[in-house]
Protein backbone atom coordinates (compact mmCIF):
# COMPACT_ATOMS: atom_id res chain seq x y z
CA UNK A 1 0.00 0.00 0.00
CA UNK A 2 1.05 3.62 -0.61
CA UNK A 3 0.36 6.47 1.75
CA UNK A 4 -1.32 9.36 0.80
CA UNK A 5 -0.92 11.05 3.88
CA UNK A 6 1.59 10.52 6.80
CA UNK A 7 0.87 12.05 9.55
CA UNK A 8 4.24 11.19 11.53
CA UNK A 9 7.15 9.96 8.81
CA UNK A 10 9.16 9.33 11.97
CA UNK A 11 7.42 6.87 13.81
CA UNK A 12 6.52 4.81 10.53
CA UNK A 13 9.99 4.99 9.24
CA UNK A 14 10.97 3.27 12.49
CA UNK A 15 8.38 0.95 12.87
CA UNK A 16 8.73 -2.87 12.18
CA UNK A 17 5.83 -5.01 12.06
CA UNK A 18 5.97 -8.78 13.21
CA UNK A 19 4.75 -11.52 10.72
CA UNK A 20 3.05 -13.29 13.26
CA UNK A 21 4.25 -11.62 16.37
CA UNK A 22 5.31 -15.21 18.18
CA UNK A 23 9.42 -14.79 17.81
CA UNK A 24 9.36 -11.13 17.76
CA UNK A 25 7.81 -9.14 20.38
CA UNK A 26 5.50 -6.63 19.86
CA UNK A 27 6.82 -3.99 22.03
CA UNK A 28 4.63 -1.13 20.04
CA UNK A 29 1.65 -0.20 22.24
CA UNK A 30 -0.52 1.42 19.11
CA UNK A 31 0.89 -1.42 16.85
CA UNK A 32 -0.23 -4.44 19.87
CA UNK A 33 -3.54 -2.73 19.76
CA UNK A 34 -3.73 -3.03 16.02
CA UNK A 35 -2.36 -6.42 15.89
CA UNK A 36 -5.00 -7.52 18.81
CA UNK A 37 -7.89 -6.36 16.97
CA UNK A 38 -7.41 -7.30 13.75
CA UNK A 39 -7.25 -11.35 15.07
CA UNK A 40 -10.07 -10.70 17.05
CA UNK A 41 -11.96 -9.11 14.30
CA UNK A 42 -10.53 -12.42 11.90
CA UNK A 43 -10.77 -15.03 14.61
CA UNK A 44 -7.58 -15.65 14.39
CA UNK A 45 -6.08 -17.98 17.55
CA UNK A 46 -2.80 -18.27 18.92
CA UNK A 47 -3.04 -22.55 17.76
CA UNK A 48 -3.95 -20.88 14.00
CA UNK A 49 -0.34 -19.23 14.26
CA UNK A 50 1.34 -22.15 15.68
CA UNK A 51 -0.27 -24.42 12.84
CA UNK A 52 1.59 -27.03 10.45
CA UNK A 53 0.49 -28.48 7.23
CA UNK A 54 2.78 -31.85 5.97
CA UNK A 55 5.36 -30.62 9.35
CA UNK A 56 5.72 -26.81 7.05
CA UNK A 57 4.85 -24.02 9.50
CA UNK A 58 2.12 -22.13 7.72
CA UNK A 59 2.71 -18.84 9.15
CA UNK A 60 6.67 -18.06 9.18
CA UNK A 61 7.64 -15.58 11.91
CA UNK A 62 10.20 -12.23 11.05
CA UNK A 63 9.61 -9.02 10.87
CA UNK A 64 9.38 -5.64 7.91
CA UNK A 65 9.12 -2.11 8.41
CA UNK A 66 6.29 -0.42 7.91
CA UNK A 67 7.32 2.09 4.68
CA UNK A 68 10.50 1.77 3.01
CA UNK A 69 11.77 4.56 0.45
CA UNK A 70 13.37 2.91 -2.59
CA UNK A 71 16.70 4.08 -2.94
CA UNK A 72 18.93 5.48 -5.94
CA UNK A 73 15.76 5.61 -8.16
CA UNK A 74 16.75 5.93 -11.85
CA UNK A 75 15.11 6.11 -14.89
CA UNK A 76 17.41 4.26 -17.46
CA UNK A 77 15.79 4.49 -20.49
CA UNK A 78 12.43 5.63 -21.90
CA UNK A 79 11.35 5.08 -24.83
CA UNK A 80 7.47 5.81 -26.70
CA UNK A 81 6.03 3.02 -25.19
CA UNK A 82 8.86 1.59 -22.45
CA UNK A 83 10.58 2.88 -19.26
CA UNK A 84 13.65 1.22 -17.94
CA UNK A 85 14.45 2.29 -14.41
CA UNK A 86 17.08 1.16 -11.52
CA UNK A 87 16.54 1.02 -7.90
CA UNK A 88 17.14 -0.60 -4.54
CA UNK A 89 14.68 -1.65 -2.52
CA UNK A 90 15.60 -3.95 0.95
CA UNK A 91 14.39 -7.68 1.49
CA UNK A 92 11.06 -7.87 1.87
CA UNK A 93 9.63 -5.20 -0.26
CA UNK A 94 8.13 -5.36 -3.63
CA UNK A 95 9.24 -4.36 -6.48
CA UNK A 96 5.55 -4.83 -8.22
CA UNK A 97 3.93 -2.84 -6.21
CA UNK A 98 6.33 0.32 -6.22
CA UNK A 99 5.96 -0.22 -10.09
CA UNK A 100 2.18 -0.48 -10.21
CA UNK A 101 2.33 2.84 -8.10
CA UNK A 102 4.89 4.65 -10.11
CA UNK A 103 2.09 3.40 -13.42
CA UNK A 104 -0.38 4.53 -12.35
Amino acid sequence: AFYLRVYDLDYLKNLEIPYTGKVFKIEDDILKRIIKETLKKYKIREEDIEREVIGIKVLTDGKRKAIVFPKDLKVKHKKDDSLELDFFLPAGSYATILLRNILT
